[in-house]
């Protein structure tokens, strides 16, 4: 298990480095092996400034550091600076593990991948690959090859390790960090097997099979051995909260826990959740939107907890709930916003889904123009055509192209009114402009939808040259309508 105590002493020490190098202090009374701990410290942490002068201080003290040179190359690796990576690997001794790995990797195939690993590991005597080489082949792995081929091998490698227990740990969770589940399981008990009484990969287990596996088995018999070493693990407690959830387990026991973990500081947040889970499985949505009420303001992600919320509420928001997530919209990223619209279209309707983009609408956020068609769309197939008109001039006044789904919505939005004579030969022609600008050059796919659109705004002009203004034939309209 890892030294925490060690572990304490190392990010003191970089943070003494921190302060020496804003002071413009020396560092020369630090010894080596101190700094390259510190060094790597800072590397987990992204401190950009801090590795680099590290690196500078210790290149220029000792240029020949053989640990130094290895982290410069593989910096340059990582970079993908392959010329840069050989440079400074010709500097390191023969016997470097880094100066194998780079060389190895001018003639890496993934399709012969054994091969290349049996070259990478020959003549490596037990406990040769030191922790950082560790390191290395993990990132080798990421950028050359593919990850779980290294998983492939692992029971033949973990002798060659002189710290086995520090290469699972990274291993498991750069599969967990790269979608590889199982594989990350199968890293976790390998390491189980070397440190039974490691707590917390116990719970890396049972939070991976609960959670990403959906093993209540497998994560159930993980929980018992954590629950084990310490009955008082917070962590633990939560999973088996979770599991009970998942189980539909006893509602007493799920109490008992949540008002555990509702007591601490780290885990409150988690004990109001697990608390309203147990409403909603109750089918008490009254108790658990109250809940729900005080978690959102704790989680880290709201929009994900708003969604349950609705569904326990008609599909909207507490007026103070609804007010919060708008100012917490205005700020979100794009990408953010995107997956919640997307979720919430998974979830339920167009009622829910309608809600949710209005919400985005009233937040000011920046909308795509994928979105804001999604958005006149939701209004239209609620009737409210007149909104759908003036949204769309509100979203493009400023705009010279407007998206051609945009168009076809908002005009046949008039057709529902009865405003026919708006649809000219001219404002046909825009939107079939459009169409083509928008899906030239994209394939055989295109051309279809691209057709297709052709073929409605034919149909829309000829509906409108055939009803009088003010009219209305809603058999002629829905004949042509695709947006119904």
């Amino acid at each position: 298990m890892a030294d925490n105590s060690y572990d304490d002493e190392i990010a003191l020490l970089y943070s003494e480095i921190v302060n020496r190098l804003r002071d413009g202090k020396p560092l020369d009374d630090i010894d080596e092996e101190e700094l390259i701990d510190v060094y790597d410290y800072a590397y987990d942490m992204s401190d950009e400034f801090v590795t680099e002068e590290i690196m500078s201080f210790v290149l220029r003290r000792d240029s020949r550091c053989v640990a130094m040179l290895e982290r410069k190359a593989m910096r340059y690796f990582q970079l993908n600076d392959l010329q840069g990576a050989s440079a400074v690997a010709g500097l390191l001794p023969d016997d470097s593990f880094i100066r194998r790995l780079l060389s190895v990797h001018v003639s890496w195939s993934e399709a012969d991948w054994r091969d290349g690993y049996r070259r990478l590991f020959s003549g490596i005597s037990q406990g040769g690959l030191s922790e950082y080489d560790a390191v290395c082949l993990i990132d080798f792995a990421l950028g050359a090859d593919d990850i779980s081929h290294l998983s492939r091998i692992v029971p033949r490698i973990i002798p060659l390790m002189r710290d086995p227990a520090a290469f699972l740990a990274d291993l498991g969770g750069t599969l967990v960090d790269n979608g590889r589940y199982a594989e990350a399981i199968e890293a976790f008990q390998e390491l189980a097997d070397i440190e039974p009484f490691n707590l917390s990969n116990w719970i890396q287990i049972a939070d991976v099979s609960l959670n990403n596996l959906d093993d209540a088995e497998e994560a159930a018999s993980a929980l018992d051995y954590a629950l084990a070493l310490d009955p008082e693990s917070l962590a633990a407690l939560r999973l088996k909260g979770e599991l009970l959830l998942h189980n539909g387990g006893d509602g007493e026991e799920i109490m008992a826990i949540a008002d555990r973990l509702a007591e601490t500081e780290a885990y409150h947040a988690e004990g109001i959740y697990l608390k309203a889970g147990m409403y909603i499985n109750r089918d008490c949505p009254a108790e658990a939107l109250e809940l729900l009420k005080e978690y959102i303001g704790l989680c880290g992600n709201p929009l994900d907890i708003s969604l349950l919320m609705m569904s326990l509420n008609g599909y909207r928001l507490p007026d103070g709930i609804e007010k919060f997530i708008i100012g917490y919209l205005s700020t979100a990223d794009v990408s953010e916003i995107q997956a919640w619209i997307d979720k919430a279209k998974v979830m339920s309707g167009t009622e829910m889904f309608s809600y949710v983009v209005s919400l985005v609408v009233s937040s000011g956020a920046e909308l795509s123009s994928e979105l804001i068609g999604l958005w006149l769309l939701s209004l239209y197939r609620e009737g409210r055509f007149e909104d759908v008109i003036s949204e769309s001039d509100r979203f493009f006044k400023d705009t010279e192209k407007v998206p051609a789904t945009a168009m076809l919505i908002c005009n046949m939005a008039r057709l529902r009114l009865g405003r026919n004579d708006c649809i000219s030969q001219q404002a046909m022609h825009d939107i079939m402009g459009s169409a083509i600008m928008a899906y030239k050059n994209q394939g055989p796919e295109a051309e279809i939808i691209k057709n297709g659109i052709v073929r409605l705004c034919l149909g829309m002009l000829s509906y409108a040259q055939s009803t009088p203004a003010g009219e209305i034939n809603v058999p002629g309209l829905d004949a042509i309508d695709p947006f119904k």
